[in-house]
């Protein structure tokens, strides 16, 4: 994995790692940002170093969204969540501060591949290797289960492979388990995603066992339980109840394919299938005495668990971008993502939080427990000193400034956001009335064509912050996140200057291209070592816009991502970004997402189309 070099001759950054943005705060709360992870609509992931050294991933959510209750009050039930959650084979949640200014959150930072990554770069898992990931990827199920979460992604892009072991990640769509409100549309991965949860079931921890027996067959075989097609397929397989196990070693046979079974109540829960898993790597409950699960799963994964690297995301030297010198006694440590730093000063005001000291001292890192926990202020200073850290020691329990433990949800009801309605054809949208709209007439050129074709596009920019660029030719870089809305002309070039259609990704260019800098990326191997992105969609179905079919797709993109924005150009770390689009062929009319833009889908569900 290349390693970027930071802007104006700063250090090289950490695999995988992006530049900081100009707006980007160099310091959030106690740590120190290095560099970005990755970003989208809700916010951003920076990697980040703590007083100690130690590394972190903090998540912030974009300013303009920390302003509404709303969205705070889901960022505060994340960050509850995951505080909830101990296990072996997950990121230690080190703290978060939903009452912040901009509110974050921070976990360890887990370095290494995907279990995708390592499939495409090395190959399957196979031996004892193979059996120390399916019992620590049970194993951490099982805690998130016993926290009374349910995970609700599981994936081979959520789980990686770090040197000490298999870690699941992304707990950003996670629910409550008792959580029984319903939902609107079924969130997760075709594929992956239990049957049950496909015919409008509820969500529960049996329907992260089927993901996980999905994973196995993965890791051991490099192809999901379903085979490939198309996402309408692949949950047609999922329904069936019909896995293809053939790969899958015979001693694990029996608990995948109970773990895949179509009724959830005949699949073992995480904590069983984790102790079946120990059973056949010989690490058995002892005679006389039962032996800790998770002790037994530390022998087996330090037994086994080797020839796993850092190489990949977060390789290389940690170099902070800014230092925190300045941050002493008078609480600098608080104020906006504007002004540098982002964290909870004193107009972050804290409710008591939920935390178990050790034994009955009652102290954190030798603060008392009800002076840390009372001021988000007094919390912050403390962790600058570097107690902080040691607390998250002592209590084995996270610190969240600002929530506790029989809080209830604000009261106060979200103000309504202002909107304004765009027209673009025979559709209308309405949207966020900070969203900036550009009209541009531009010329498109097919190749089947005589000549170029002259049409309007809309650019929906969704951050009013950032100031969009007109685009030229068939592709175009806009420079901001944003939404394109394109007519005929535009459907006609979609697909490397050749029509779009449904089984396609829009995909004007007919060379390789840069990416736009605004992007939320993932750097992976370059196309020509991988064989190329996948030819299906993650997600393919038929939903109704206004009485108009929509074909609605999810398609992996790539670009390469070395800031020129421009095309052709083959330079540079090779990236991934998401794609989503929604074509309505009937009206001549495609709507094109590729930056995760939040609450789009309502958008397109309530929108208008002329008789």
């Amino acid at each position: 994995m290349q390693h970027p070099t930071a802007p104006s001759g700063g250090p090289r950054l950490p695999g995988g790692f992006a530049p900081l943005h100009p707006g980007d705060p160099r310091v959030i709360g106690p740590f120190r940002v290095v560099g970005r992870i990755g970003a989208g609509g809700m916010g951003a992931v920076y990697g980040a170093l703590g007083e100690s050294g130690e590394r972190v991933a903090v998540k912030v959510i974009h300013p303009r969204y920390a302003q509404d209750p709303g969205y705070r009050e889901r960022f505060a039930r994340e960050a509850g969540l995951l505080a909830r959650v101990d296990a072996e084979c997950a990121p230690a949640f080190l703290g978060a501060d939903p009452q912040a200014e901009t509110p974050w959150l921070a976990t360890d930072f887990v370095p290494g591949r995907t279990l995708k990554e390592h499939v495409a770069e090395v190959g399957p898992l196979g031996g004892r290797a193979l059996l120390s990931f399916a019992a620590g990827t049970a194993e951490a199920l099982a805690a998130v289960h016993a926290a009374g979460v349910v995970h609700r992604d599981v994936k081979p892009a959520n789980v990686m492979l770090s040197p000490t072991g298999p870690r699941v990640l992304d707990f950003g769509i996670a629910r409550a388990a008792e959580d029984a409100r319903p939902e609107e549309r079924t969130y997760g991965t075709p594929g992956w995603v239990a049957p049950e949860r496909l015919d409008g079931g509820p969500d529960s921890p049996r329907s992260d066992v089927f993901a996980w027996g999905g994973l196995v067959v993965y890791a051991a075989t490099g192809r999901g339980p379903f085979g490939g097609g198309t996402a309408d397929e692949l949950l047609e397989r999922a329904r069936a109840g019909a896995p293809d196990l053939s790969g899958v070693p015979d001693e694990l046979l029996p608990v995948v394919r109970a773990a895949l079974d179509r009724d959830p109540a005949r699949r073992p829960d995480a904590g069983e299938a984790m102790r079946a898993v120990l059973a056949l790597a010989g690490e058995a409950e002892e005679a006389g005495a039962e032996r800790d699960p998770r002790a037994r799963l530390r022998a087996l994964i330090t037994d086994a668990w080797t020839g796993f690297t850092d190489a990949g995301r977060g390789a290389g030297p940690w170099v902070a971008a800014a230092s925190v010198a300045s941050l002493g006694a008078g609480g600098a440590v608080g104020g906006a993502l504007g002004g540098g730093s982002v964290g909870g000063g004193a107009a972050a005001p804290a409710a008591a939080g939920a935390v178990k000291a050790a034994g009955s001292s009652g102290l954190i890192g030798g603060v008392s427990t009800a002076t840390a926990i009372t001021s988000g202020a007094v919390l912050l200073t403390a962790v600058v000193t570097g107690s902080w850290v040691a607390g998250r020691v002592a209590t084995e329990q996270p610190i969240i400034p600002g929530t506790s433990a029989s809080a209830s949800p604000s009261a106060e009801a979200p103000a309504e956001e202002e909107t304004q309605r765009v027209e673009f054809g025979a559709l209308t949208l309405e949207v966020p009335a900070d969203w900036t709209v550009h009209r541009y007439q531009r010329e498109y050129q097919a190749l089947e064509a005589t000549g170029p074709t002259e049409a309007e596009t809309v650019v929906l920019g969704t951050d009013p912050d950032t100031e969009c660029a007109e685009p030229q030719g068939n592709f175009g870089y806009y420079g901001c996140p944003h939404v394109e809305l394109h007519g005929e002309a535009g459907i006609a070039v979609g697909s490397a200057a050749f029509p779009v259609t449904a089984d396609l990704p829009y995909a004007p260019p007919t060379e390789p291209y840069s990416c736009d800098q605004p992007l939320n990326t993932t750097e992976v191997p370059p196309p020509e070592e991988t064989g190329g992105l996948p030819q299906d969609p993650s997600a393919a179905e038929t939903v109704d816009v206004d009485g108009v079919p929509a074909a609605f797709r999810v398609w992996t993109m790539g670009c390469y991502d070395n800031g020129t924005q421009q095309a052709p150009s083959t330079e540079g770390p090779y990236a991934t970004f998401e794609q989503r689009y929604w074509l309505m062929e009937e009206i001549g009319v495609i709507v094109v997402d590729n930056h995760e833009t939040p609450g789009l889908d309502e958008i397109m569900a309530d929108a208008e189309v002329a008789a």
